[in-house]
């Protein structure tokens, strides 16, 4: 966990390879990057399970994404979730559990969140954030993402004292990042 530029990455080394996955919440847009680098040998199928709160959302697949939409009392949503470069799959996995699979060993995994008024298009305008975003692509929101991590860092204060040193020591540690 890198608390400077908010990612979380892990990495696992298997006697048949490495897989290490990277993820971060866009500090500029309500978008969830997974980055997957799965250099193992055989087989090369990731899944994604998204649970909803409520059963009864409505999933449409595409060819490298999958769509979840509710209207719920006052609000619409939708979350899309793109996987360029591979065959995407869904199916369900109980009422509330959706199942998303994919084939390929590298790839980006983008979920783009939209609430929209009832009688509005969630699914159209997490389409075209989805397109945003890619125009963009992901390294020019990641970049903007580290540019946000650091003008906050920048902007903020720490101070934490302790009888035992401890916290001031972990202060220090904070402004060496």
């Amino acid at each position: 966990l890198s608390l400077y530029d908010a990612t979380v990455t892990t990495r696992s080394r298997h006697a048949d390879g490495q897989l290490e996955i990277r993820a971060w919440m866009a500090a500029t847009t309500d978008a969830l990057v997974v980055q997957v680098n799965d250099n193992r040998a055989g087989a090369a199928t990731h899944y994604v399970d998204v649970e909803a709160w409520r059963p009864g959302v409505e999933v449409i697949t595409g060819p490298d994404y999958v769509l979840l939409r509710e209207k719920a009392g006052e609000i619409a949503w939708a979350l899309r979730i793109s996987i360029p470069g591979g065959r995407v799959t869904s199916r369900s996995e109980s009422p509330r559990v959706v199942r998303i699979a994919t084939n390929t060993r590298q790839t980006e995994i983008t979920a783009l969140y939209v609430e929209a008024e009832p009688e509005a298009d969630a699914s159209a305008r997490a389409e075209q954030a989805a397109e945003s975003f890619t125009k963009r692509g992901i390294s020019g929101f990641r970049r903007e993402h580290c540019q946000w991590w650091s003008d906050f860092w920048s902007k903020s204060v720490l101070n934490l004292h302790s009888a035992d040193g401890l916290a001031d020591y972990l202060e220090n540690l904070w402004y060496i990042h």
